[in-house]
C-alpha cells in the first residue's frame, strides 16, 4: 500500500495504533454496559447524591460552622471556574472526596471530645460522601462522557455564587445531581436497538488511511462476472476487510471481555472469519443518495445491472 519503506513502516505503525484504539472502542461499547445498566448505575448515583445531600442539609448551625471552619484551613470545594466541561465535571466529582475528608475530620474532633450525637450527626455526611465516591469513579467511560454532554448546562444552571463556605461545599453535590438526572433523561429518550460503533469508525479510519497513503480513492464493488459475491472486488476494498479481520481481537480476548450472555451488539465479533466479512462489506456499501449512482438496496449490499457496476464508482469517504 504504501510508496516506499519508510512510509510502509509509517502505515505499519498506525494500523497497530488504530487496532489498539479498536479494542478500547470495543470494551467500551459493544462488550461495555447495556443502555439499561448505564440507566441503573445513574439512578444509583442519584439516590446517593439525595442522601448526601439530604445529610449536609440536616446539619444544624454549629455543625455547618464547624465544617466551614475546617473547609477554609486549606481544602476548598469551590464550583467549577473552568469552562471546559470536562473539567468542570472533573473539579465537581473530586469536591466528594473533599466533603468526605473534612465530615471525617470533623467527626474525629467531635468524638474526642465527648460531643457524641453530634459526631454521629457528621458521621453520616462521612458515610454518605463515602457511598457516593465509589459509584462515581467506577461509571463506565460512555456513561461519563454522555454526563459531560447533556449535562453540561448543569454547571451555569446552578452554579455557585455564594461567600458561604459551607454553600460552596453543598454546591457541587447539587450539580453533580443534576448531571446525572439530565443524562438519565436523555440516555432514556434512546429507543431501538443500540449501535455497533467501532466497526463503523474502525471502517472509516482505514479508508482515510489507503486514501491518505495510495492517494486513491476508497471504492466498493463486490461484483466480478456480473455477479454479486459479498466480497470487495477492489483493492482498497479487500484491504479494508482483510485489516478489519486482522485488527479484530483475539477469541481468548472476547472470552475475556463478553458478558455471561452476550449483547447482541457484540455477537457479530463473535461470527467466523468468513462470516465477520459481511459487517465491513455492509459499511463499505452503505451509500447516501450519491448523483449518478442509482442502487437497489437489498439485505444491506448494493446490487446493480452489470453495465452499471462495471465502472467502479468512488465511495465518498464521507458517506462511509
Amino acid at each position: 500500500m504504501a510508496k516506499d519503506d519508510d512510509n510502509l513502516d509509517l502505515a505499519w505503525g498506525e494500523l497497530l495504533v488504530i487496532g489498539s484504539r479498536h479494542h478500547r472502542n470495543l470494551h467500551q461499547d459493544e462488550f461495555g454496559p447495556t443502555r439499561a445498566e448505564r440507566m441503573q448505575a445513574l439512578r444509583d448515583l442519584l439516590d446517593r447524591l439525595e442522601v448526601l445531600s439530604s445529610r449536609l442539609e440536616a446539619l444544624p448551625p454549629q455543625l455547618r460552622l464547624l465544617v466551614s471552619e475546617r473547609q477554609t484551613e486549606g481544602r476548598s470545594a469551590a464550583g467549577p471556574i473552568d469552562v471546559d466541561p470536562i473539567a468542570s465535571y472533573s473539579a465537581d466529582k473530586d469536591a466528594i472526596e473533599v466533603v468526605s475528608e473534612i465530615a471525617s475530620d470533623v467527626r474525629r474532633d467531635l468524638a474526642g471530645a465527648g460531643r457524641t450525637d453530634d459526631a454521629n450527626l457528621i458521621g453520616e455526611v462521612w458515610a454518605a460522601a463515602d457511598m457516593v465516591g465509589p459509584l462515581l469513579w467506577n461509571l463506565d467511560s460512555t456513561t461519563d462522557g454522555d454526563v459531560v454532554i447533556e449535562g453540561e448546562s448543569a454547571g451555569s444552571a446552578v452554579a455557585d455564587n455564594s461567600a458561604d463556605p459551607f454553600e460552596a461545599l453543598c454546591a457541587p453535590v447539587r450539580r453533580l445531581h443534576r448531571r446525572f438526572k439530565l443524562a438519565l433523561i436523555h440516555l432514556g429518550r434512546r429507543k431501538g436497538p443500540e449501535a455497533r460503533l467501532s466497526l463503523g469508525l474502525l471502517v472509516s479510519q482505514l479508508c482515510d488511511l489507503w486514501q491518505r497513503e495510495t492517494g486513491r480513492p476508497v471504492t466498493a464493488n463486490p461484483v466480478k462476472l456480473g455477479a454479486c459475491t459479498g466480497r470487495p472486488q477492489s483493492a482498497s476494498g479487500r484491504f479494508v476487510c482483510a485489516a478489519v479481520e486482522a485488527l479484530q481481537p483475539s477469541a481468548a480476548w472476547i472470552d475475556e471481555h463478553k458478558a455471561v450472555e452476550p449483547h447482541m451488539r457484540a455477537m457479530i465479533m463473535m461470527l467466523p472469519p468468513g462470516h465477520r466479512v459481511q459487517a465491513p462489506m455492509a459499511k463499505l456499501t452503505r451509500k447516501a443518495e450519491v448523483p449518478g449512482y442509482p442502487a437497489e438496496r437489498h439485505g444491506g449490499i448494493d446490487r446493480q445491472p452489470a453495465d452499471v457496476r462495471s465502472d467502479v464508482r468512488p465511495l465518498p469517504l464521507a458517506q462511509v
